[in-house]
């Protein structure tokens, strides 16, 4: 097998995804090497448990490492998409402000 070498600068400013709801071998060896943060997506965060237990998994390789999440609120909600959104979206609080 080939030993793959990571530079541990480039590491600890990448932000990296990934597919499915369970930690990837290779990202928990990259993780290993100092992976500074991974991103989740809609295909990551099916329901809150599994949100959790991904972040917990990720943290479980790397305590120190940054789990973000892409969240926008409005049209893009990961952490409410199975109801929709509690936020407005961009047009709403653009139709809503007065210009100054």
């Amino acid at each position: 097998m080939e030993t793959v070498s990571w530079d541990t600068d480039a590491l600890g400013v990448l932000m990296a995804p990934f597919t499915g709801t369970e930690l990837p071998d290779w990202v928990g060896e990259v993780l290993d090497e100092g992976l500074a943060s991974v991103i989740l997506f809609g295909h990551n965060t099916p329901d809150p448990q599994t949100t959790g237990r991904l972040a917990r998994a990720v943290h479980a390789r790397a305590d120190d490492c940054v789990v973000a999440i892409d969240e926008e609120g409005g049209d893009v909600t990961r952490i409410q998409s199975t109801t929709g959104s509690s936020l407005p979206t961009a047009w709403a609080l653009g139709r809503s402000m007065t210009p100054s």
